[in-house]
């Protein structure tokens, strides 16, 4: 027996979900949407602050290392030079001759340049340079080839506390959180 032979007042009813059932899965799509794209601005954000603060660590990094391996009058160029740590050194030696150069320098030199936020590994030839904290993994890694005999890599995390600020700032225009928006734009650099 169909459904809408009897009386035109179930087809009446029926009609008048079709509207509303349009209405719910209009609204399902927009928080869909929503949401994937929140989810998308929050991996480009970290990927951001990342790749910025790796940029601005392998910067520093080469030129004090840059100087440090033209420093030997054997080889200017710094081409055959290795680069190690000497107790609280960083030393480049080509043959029988060695340079060496302060490491709290180097260190505090980065350490003015990256906000305590984020969480920084630094190695030569996997000898470790600095380290601001010691964690066991690290959100993003990257290794770059200075010349044949030196490989300096850089290892970099964000603060939970503080990405979580970043996080909710992200999402909040998206109704996906909080009623207040988070005040940490402030904190930003």
């Amino acid at each position: 027996m169909p459904i809408f032979s009897k009386s035109s007042s179930s087809f009446s009813y029926y009609s008048n979900l079709v509207p509303q059932i349009y209405a719910v899965i209009i609204y399902c799509s927009i928080i869909t949407a929503s949401y994937y794209y929140g989810s998308n601005q929050i991996i480009e954000r970290k990927n951001e602050i990342l790749k910025n603060y790796h940029q601005i660590i392998l910067n520093s990094s080469l030129v004090k290392l840059n100087y440090l391996l033209q420093k030997l009058p054997a080889d200017q160029e710094g081409i055959y030079t290795n680069i190690s740590i000497d107790k609280g050194d960083m030393q480049s030696c080509y043959k029988n001759k060695c340079f060496k150069s302060n490491l709290f320098e180097f260190a505090s030199t980065i350490d003015k340049q990256v906000p305590s936020f984020i969480y920084y590994k630094i190695e030569i030839n996997k000898q470790t340079l600095h380290t601001n904290i010691k964690i066991p993994n690290y959100e993003f890694e990257q290794n770059h080839y200075i010349n044949n005999y030196n490989q300096l890599s850089i290892a970099l995390s964000i603060d939970p506390g503080y990405w979580g600020k970043v996080k909710t700032g992200i999402i909040y225009p998206y109704g996906l959180l909080a009623t207040n928006p988070p005040n940490f734009r402030q904190s930003v650099c």
